[in-house]
């Protein structure tokens, strides 16, 4: 839709949901976990670093999570990986222990 929209910009309700999410993260009960998904790591490495630092435990789930389990040495077979992050994903684990 935004490829024929000029401008395209977000709307109220995600500007609502993003208020809603930081004060969450800033004022939540610990223990604290967040659950991250989707396909690219590359998409996802900003919020990541940043939920580090706040949660206790970050679970990654979708296509991401081969991009993680390569940078762990483990065989991902013909999964999609974001060769490209492999080094950063080990960072982020590094980070995360």
């Amino acid at each position: 839709v935004t490829k024929f929209l000029s401008p395209a910009v977000s709307g109220f309700l995600l500007a609502k949901e993003l208020e809603y999410l930081d004060g969450a993260i800033q004022n939540g009960e610990k223990p604290m976990a967040a659950i991250v998904g989707g396909s690219k790591v590359s998409s996802k490495i900003t919020v990541l670093n940043a939920l580090l630092d706040k949660c206790d435990k970050i679970i990654i789930g979708g296509g991401m999570v081969f991009t993680f389990l390569k940078a762990k040495g483990l065989n991902v077979g013909t999964s999609l990986v974001e060769d490209d992050f492999v080094e950063t994903a080990k960072e982020v684990m590094a980070k995360a222990e």
